[in-house]
Formats: structure tokens, sequence, C-alpha cells
């Protein structure tokens, strides 16, 4: 056996390359998209890890919205998975085109702000800046290096759990090679085969993830056991460890000793959670492909810092991405409960402490 075949297979070269090109892409993308979009809803222009955090959590969740919005179109006008592919990137290129928009106009505006006051703007494209000294720029290769230790260290195992899980009554992996192999979306059903008599149901119409994942298999020539066992759960966890970066900043403030500790507590926590099906521990290292497991680790921790910075604007994007992911109606409700509760939870301690005598 060659050098080259006994290397995991993450490693080889030509899958090195194809799963970089794929992380950079996956990376890159959701991260303009959502610098776009935090700009434009808080106008803030600096270059700071969290909004950088901030940038690539809004990214995902526009894509998922992306993703929703090219199903519903395919479903609605009977069109094909191609379609809706093509649909998708469509979208994708119009959302770039305007968040590129948003920053270069405000790169103009810092740009005329320097020049009024005398000084540099500050921001990622503010005029001067020293890119190589962004602290944005050192994302991608420190995501790169994290996704390739989990897929050496995991790839193994998550493929095992996935089918574990599909006895349980999960389908992702089965509805993705359906849509591949139909070419159709939601018109057989992924365990029996056989076509939806009664039409596709409502639930169905409104779960982007099974076709997100069938449309990265599509764009990135990876087999729908590597994106849903391998390479999204790789994506899931990066995006776990920026919001409870964001949580631990929103908590802790400047205190770098206690965001720290924070942040070994929330990962020992997760880490350790794994002997059961239902514990998120779980969830993120054997199924973080699934619905619940995005929301559990992702969506519900990122809106209660949402909530507690008071960045409501953010807020519904948390809610409809997962009205998106979440197979059955049970559980849904979730982060808009927990958001419900924050907002009343402030808006009583700020009665109270308006009220005279109050602290």
């Amino acid at each position: 056996m060659s050098f080259e075949g006994r290397l995991p297979a993450v490693l080889r070269p030509s899958t090195a390359w194809a799963v970089s090109s794929a992380w950079a892409l996956a990376v890159v993308t959701p991260f303009w998209l959502g610098l776009g979009a935090v700009r434009l809803l808080y106008g803030k222009r600096d270059a700071k890890l969290p909004e950088i955090a901030d940038a690539c959590l809004t990214g995902f969740l526009v894509c998922i919205g992306l993703a929703f919005g090219a199903q519903l179109t395919a479903l609605l006008g009977s069109r094909s998975f191609s379609d809706c592919v093509a649909v998708f990137l469509a979208s994708l290129a119009v959302m770039a085109a305007a968040s590129s928009a948003v920053l270069w106009k405000g790169r103009k505006l810092s740009k005329e702000a320097a020049s009024s006051v005398g000084a540099r703007g500050r921001g990622l494209f503010a005029p001067g800046a020293r890119l190589s000294r962004a602290p944005w720029t050192r994302l991608l290769p420190l995501s790169l290096a994290a996704a390739f230790l989990w897929l050496l260290l995991l790839s193994q195992a998550s493929a095992p759990a996935a089918r574990v899980l599909s006895r349980s009554g999960d389908m992702t992996l089965e509805t993705v090679q359906t849509f591949l192999a139909t070419d159709r979306i939601w018109e057989r059903n992924p365990l029996t085969g056989r076509e939806y008599v009664s039409g596709v149901p409502l639930r169905l119409k409104i779960l982007a993830l099974p076709a997100l994942y069938a449309g990265l298999c599509r764009l990135t020539g990876f087999t729908p056991e590597e994106i849903v066992c391998r390479y999204v759960p790789a994506l899931v966890v990066f995006g776990a460890c920026l919001v409870y970066y964001r949580l631990a900043a929103v908590l802790f403030g400047g205190n770098a000793v206690r965001r720290r500790i924070f942040m070994i507590l929330a990962a020992s926590a997760l880490l350790l959670g794994t002997n059961r099906e239902v514990m998120d521990g779980f969830g993120l290292l054997y199924g973080a492909y699934r619905g619940t497991a995005i929301r559990n680790v992702i969506l519900l921790p990122y809106t209660v810092c949402l909530c507690l910075e008071k960045k409501w604007k953010s807020v519904p994007l948390c809610v409809l991405a997962e009205a998106c992911i979440v197979w059955t109606f049970y559980g849904l409700g979730v982060c808009l409960l927990a958001a419900v509760l924050l907002a009343a939870a402030g808006a009583w301690k700020q009665k109270g402490c308006s009220a005279p005598g109050g602290a």
C-alpha cells in the first residue's frame, strides 16, 4: 500500500484540497452575507471578534432562509431539484451583491468621515487599514485547522451513529439521497420509495435542511454520507464555538479569565453528555446534522445572546430558522419562547428599576 493509501481519507492530498475548497466556501460565503446583514441592521464598522462571530452566525441563518425560499419556489412551481439548486445559487449571488453594496457604502462613509476629521477610519474596510492584522484574517485558517482535526478524530464514528439514528426515526440521510436520485423534492417517501398519494405534507414544505444538504452534495461533488455525517457536523461544531464565545463575551465582558473558564465548562458539559441520545453532547458529536441539534447548540444560545445584548432585529432570524430545520411540530417555538421570556424579564427589571424606591 502506498504512503497516501495509509493516510486517513481526510488527509490525502486530493481529498484535503476538495475539503479545503468546500470549507472555505462554507465559511467565507456566510461570513460575507452575514457581515452585510449585520452592518445593515446595526451599522457597526468595528473589526472586533464579536462582530465577526455575529457575521458568520447571521450568514448561516441567511443561508438557511435562502434554502427554504429556493425549496418553496421549486415546490410551488413543480420544478426539479436542479432548478431548486439554480434558484439557491441565484439568490446567493443577489445577496452577495447586496452585501457588497452595503459594505462598499460603509467604506465610503468611513472614508469621508476620516477625511473630514483628519483621522483614519476603523473597520474591516477602512482606508489605510492593515488587513493582515485584522482579527477576521485568522478566521478561515483557524476554522480550517479545527475542521480537519474534527474530521480526523470523529469521521469514523459519525457514519455508524447516523445509521443508528436512522433506525430511531431520523431520515435526513435517506431524504438527501432521494432528492439526488430522483431530481425531485418531496415527491417520494424516502423510507418507502413510493410517491406521496395525498400530496406533500405542509411540514415538509418548510423543512429546508435536506434540500440544503443535497444542494451541497450537488455543488461540491461529495457523497450524501460525507456531507451529512462528516462535513456538516464539523461546520455545526464551528458554529457552536462561535455561539459560546459570543455568550461568554456577553456574560463576562472584558474578563478574559472568566470567559475562558466559561468556554471550558461549556465544552466539558457538551463532551461529557454523550451517553444518551437525548443529550445535547450526543447530538453534537454524532448527529449534528439534525435540526434539533442545530437548534440546541446554536440557535437557542444565540437567541439568548441576542436578547441579552438587546439586538432584537436578529432574533426573528433565529425563530424562523428553527421553523425551517426542526423535523416535526413537537419542540417548535423554543427560540421564540426564550426570546419572549427574556424580553418579559428585561421589561420587568426595567419597570422595577424605574419604580419609586427601585434600585
